[in-house]
């Protein structure tokens, strides 16, 4: 079941940005839930979102704030006009804490941790993220197993291209 109240539309114009006209949508997203610095929407009302955007939007942008601040507008702001071809533009946190691979056995019906990995080129997606409305919809053809899903996350999953902002390695 769809809520309206946890993912908030936020027409460019309303918020003054600058840059996209009537080709963006902001969402506030509401509700909560994260995964480490990574937002989380909640799947049901993205679908039904989704499908009330307008056909002139473009570009899909979600924010942990509802309104979004004036530090965020701007954020959105050099974002939007850093957005080249790619499937979608997110900010990052490096990682941070300790990061391990993790193996199960079948035979011992036991779950075991692995060594740890090199955390170097290891990022967490944090808001805002703007990504390709058409990517979007693409990757939500299939609907998620899960309740809450981070919008960056999987578009990345169906193939799509996500980049850093700012871009930290070259």
């Amino acid at each position: 079941m769809s809520s309206p109240h946890l993912l908030r539309p936020f027409p460019s114009q309303q918020l003054g940005l600058i840059e996209g006209g009537d080709r963006v949508v902001v969402f506030g997203v509401l509700g909560g839930r994260r995964l480490g610095s990574t937002v989380l929407v909640h799947a049901p009302t993205l679908v039904v979102r989704l499908h009330q955007l307008s056909d002139a939007v473009e570009l899909v942008v979600f924010v942990e704030d509802s309104p979004p601040d004036a530090a965020t507008v701007a954020t959105i702001d050099d974002m939007l006009s850093a957005m080249g071809p790619e499937d979608g533009l997110v900010q990052f946190h490096l990682a941070a804490e300790a990061v391990k691979l993790t193996r199960d056995d079948a035979a011992r019906s036991q779950h075991f941790v692995g060594p740890a990995i090199d955390r170097s080129t290891l990022v967490s997606f944090r808001p805002p993220e703007v990504l390709r409305a058409a990517a979007l919809v693409a990757a939500m053809t299939t609907p998620p197993s899960e309740l809450w899903v981070n919008p960056a996350g999987l578009v990345a999953a169906s193939g799509g291209i996500i980049a850093t902002h700012p871009r930290p390695f070259s």
